[in-house]
């Protein structure tokens, strides 16, 4: 009965919240970011979870486990349909390669310093060390393109060829930290050994497999709710099988996406696009929900390495964007603080990191859960400051 009453609410919740907007109440804009993160919901499941109310308690949250599968597998499926290559051609090919250069390096900067962390505070395996690590600075390498949106509405003239290069930087660079993740939860020590090269095969197969069937079964025309059943089912049983394999949804249902984006015709294209937008704020806040309420910090000494990932989150996005706007943009020498404007987090963040709790948990994910969803708060009230500084540069 609990269990019945839990599911209710949280789809309550969902419904009103994916109908409120704080985007035009008169906030402070690092405040607002905030809130476009949904950042909220996760401290709404915390208040509801262990932490306070015990509402949603460890054996009510096993039973609402599917739904953090089938978020991860929506959120993996949306970022993978947006890759339609015919539409993805308008954008410059050293566009692509600001964004992944940039991502890259944030990853390189952001996983080495937390590696030596984790080192000396954990005692585990060194692969597992590297796993947490590497996911810490896969879920730092994307930036959150809701927050652009704040400023993209009051841009001065001069400086809009900016906000355009953020804004597209912004919606490409989470493909490098959703692919080093998909990647490294394919390792052999979270599959008893197993080669690391096949399971990630079996992620690529999986996503083929799945993408294949979505087109095969949106070749006729349907209607709009059979359309929802068709990708609800397919994202349901993709990610509850990746999950019971330890593998991503994410990395697995961004494949399939890639495949329906380009492979499907065109009427079922925009269908299942559509289907998935609009189902995304509302599944996207079951799945914060859930999130918060199996969120525990264990430790207050946590705390303190919130600071050291923002900090190096930012350097890591400064040199990156010094670095490979100096590669591909050599001439926009006022572009060199392009990192700047890259510092606002975004939901995959949080989708990576849960991801690898969903497939191991330990002390260490633990750790890596409680320092992103604390360091998304921080980054998302400096990041607005940092970026109406570069924005001023270009003017």
């Amino acid at each position: 009965m609990k269990l019945v009453f839990a599911a209710i609410l949280i789809v309550a919740i969902a419904f009103i919240g994916s109908r409120l907007s704080f985007v035009h109440i008169r906030l402070p804009l690092g405040v607002r970011n905030i809130f476009l993160t949904g950042i909220e919901y996760v401290l709404v499941g915390l208040l509801l979870g262990g932490a306070a109310l015990d509402l949603l308690d460890t054996s009510t949250l096993d039973g609402l486990y599917p739904f953090v599968g089938m978020g991860l597998s929506w959120i993996g499926m949306l970022f993978g349909v947006q890759w339609e290559f015919r539409r993805l051609s308008h954008i410059p090919r050293r566009v692509f390669g600001v964004a992944l250069v940039q991502s890259l390096i944030t990853i390189v900067v952001v996983a080495v310093p937390f590696l030596l962390l984790f080192q000396s505070l954990y005692a585990q395996e060194t692969q597992l060390l590297v796993i947490g690590a590497v996911t810490l600075a896969a879920a730092a390498s994307g930036t959150a393109s809701s927050g652009l949106t704040l400023f993209s509405r009051n841009t001065p003239a001069p400086a809009r060829p900016v906000m355009r290069l953020l804004t597209n930087v912004s919606n490409i660079d989470d493909l490098v930290g959703l692919t080093a993740f998909g990647l490294i939860s394919c390792l052999a020590v979270l599959h008893a050994g197993a080669s690391t090269f096949a399971w990630i095969g079996v992620s690529v197969g999986l996503g083929l497999a799945v993408g294949l069937l979505i087109v095969a079964l949106t070749a006729y025309r349907l209607k709009d709710d059979e359309t929802l059943l068709v990708v609800m089912g397919a994202i349901t049983f993709s990610g509850g099988l990746a999950l019971y394999l330890s593998l991503s949804p994410l990395l697995v249902n961004l494949i399939a996406g890639v495949i329906v984006a380009n492979m499907a015709r065109g009427r079922a294209r925009a269908g299942i696009r559509t289907v998935l937008l609009r189902g995304e704020h509302s599944i996207y806040i079951i799945f914060l929900i859930l999130v918060g309420a199996g969120w525990r910090i264990e430790s207050v000494w946590l705390l303190a390495l919130v600071p050291v990932y923002v900090l190096v989150r930012t350097l890591g996005k400064t040199l990156g964007g010094f670095v490979s706007v100096r590669l591909f943009l050599p001439r926009s020498r006022a572009l060199g603080g392009l990192g700047l404007g890259l510092l606002s987090h975004g939901g995959m963040a949080v989708a990576i990191v849960v991801n690898l709790h969903q497939i191991h948990r330990s002390e260490v994910t633990d750790a890596v859960i409680s320092v992103v969803l604390l360091g998304i708060i921080v980054s998302e009230l400096i990041a607005p400051a940092s970026t109406r500084r570069l924005l001023g540069r270009t003017q």
